[in-house]
């Protein structure tokens, strides 16, 4: 039995909450439930996404921008949105309920007292219990002790890759696990923290003690799925290869489809912080090292705050944080910094002020209006501070040029910090 918009907003946790828009689309089906605090990144929506979000932005958005931006939702099959009010914007613009409203989209109202955390792991619970009447449990003729063989099958052959060995040498073992050598494939690597950790730790590393108890949640997680899955540990990480069949259509939605393993995970192992980060597409295993480095790439992103996926990472939406991440002496990041944006920090600190924010937001519509408008400040005042870091800076922020150059800066600034080695 699927779970509808309507069947969601009955739960408990919807009791305070307004529905602004109902009609038909309170019938569509929620596949996934995502949060995105900032709207500035739209192109992860998936079919069926059931969107929660602070509306970060949307206060810069005329009515023009406001309807492309459900035209796409509806675009991409959207279930439906939740918006919280009460920290960037202090009313849903009824605009915005009236296109909503003739695209058929649910639009709810969140008060700023419900905590997204709450919401989500109720929906998720939901999901899972529908789930699990559609397709049951696990069969009856797998006893504990055949899945446990098979677990510990899992860990020899990534033991056994791990020390040197060709895929080859595991052909037969690979074939009775449905895994072939020469199909599509991706690698998750997973960390698991004590909550209380400290961040700045790096590289990050799953702590012993939660190792076996998330590992064994994961193959129990993997066990209800139709894929074929490889699980194993390389260095102090947890290691999950994902490898649908062609027919399945899962290949296709493997972003999707990974983020629910890591929701999922987090639902069976509350009592542990869990990052997840996902490799390119491969198709030989005789690259999946290649791989194992690009997932672990993704995961320190992850762990680091530097994506915007709630602990996820992928590495094909890393960008330039692909070649910072792999930069092992932050020296040379730190000079591009002097060279670059350290004049802007030190007159932030210095005299308490945002130029550092304003590039920022400069930077993402590269437009004067748009990034005034967001940061509630006149023309004049975006037109004076760009001034200003040009002069500090000696960079134009407003030449196409200056974009990358500006752009890479910010994004090592954002890296030193979540390390903990810039203030």
């Amino acid at each position: 039995m699927a779970l509808t918009v309507q069947e969601a907003l009955n739960l408990d946790i919807f009791s305070r909450c307004r529905v602004l828009t109902a009609g038909s689309g309170l019938k569509s089906i929620i596949h996934w439930v995502n949060i995105l605090e900032i709207l500035d990144d739209l192109s992860h929506i998936e079919p069926g996404e059931f969107l929660i979000t602070t509306a970060h932005g949307m206060q810069a958005l005329n009515t023009k921008r406001q309807t492309e931006m459900v035209e796409f939702f509806a675009e991409r099959k959207m279930a439906a949105m939740a918006i919280q009010t009460g920290h960037y914007i202090e009313e849903i613009p009824a605009s915005l309920i009236s296109l909503f409203s003739a695209y058929n989209i649910p639009l709810i109202e969140i008060p700023p007292d419900i905590s997204f955390k709450n919401i989500t792991r109720s929906l998720m619970l939901s999901l899972l219990k529908a789930e699990k009447e559609d397709t049951g449990e696990l069969p009856p003729a797998k006893g504990k002790d055949q899945l446990q063989r098979k677990y510990k099958t899992m860990l020899a052959i990534w033991s056994g890759l791990s020390e040197g060995k060709k895929p080859l040498y595991y052909h037969q073992d690979l074939l009775n696990l449905n895994i072939e050598t020469e199909r599509a494939y991706w690698i998750c690597r997973l960390a698991a923290c004590n909550p209380k950790r400290n961040r700045t730790l790096y590289p990050v590393q799953t702590e012993e003690l939660l190792a076996e108890p998330v590992g064994q949640a994961l193959f129990q997680l993997m066990e209800q799925r139709h894929i074929s899955y490889l699980i194993g540990t390389a260095g102090d990480n947890l290691t999950l290869l994902l490898q649908p069949h062609p027919e399945s259509g899962t290949g296709s939605t493997i972003m999707p489809y990974s983020r629910r393993v890591l929701e999922e995970l987090r639902l069976r192992c509350v009592q542990a912080d869990i990052y997840l980060g996902l490799s390119n597409c491969h198709l030989n295993l005789e690259s999946w090292g290649k791989a194992l480095e690009q997932a672990e790439t993704a995961l320190r992103a992850a762990v680091l705050g530097l994506v915007k996926q709630n602990g996820f990472g992928s590495y094909s939406a890393l960008g330039p944080l692909k070649l910072i991440l792999a930069v092992e002496n932050t020296e040379a990041l730190e000079d591009h910094l002097q060279e670059t944006l350290s004049p802007l920090l030190e007159y932030d600190q210095r005299t308490g002020g945002a130029l550092v924010q304003t590039l920022r937001t400069y930077l993402k519509y590269h437009n004067i209006k748009h990034a005034s408008e967001e940061l509630y400040v006149h023309r004049h005042t975006m037109k004076y501070r760009l001034n200003q870091i040009r002069k500090l800076t000696g960079i134009n922020p407003e030449e196409t040029s200056a974009v990358v150059i500006l752009s890479e800066a910010l994004t090592i600034y954002d890296y030193l910090k979540a390390r903990g080695l810039h203030p």
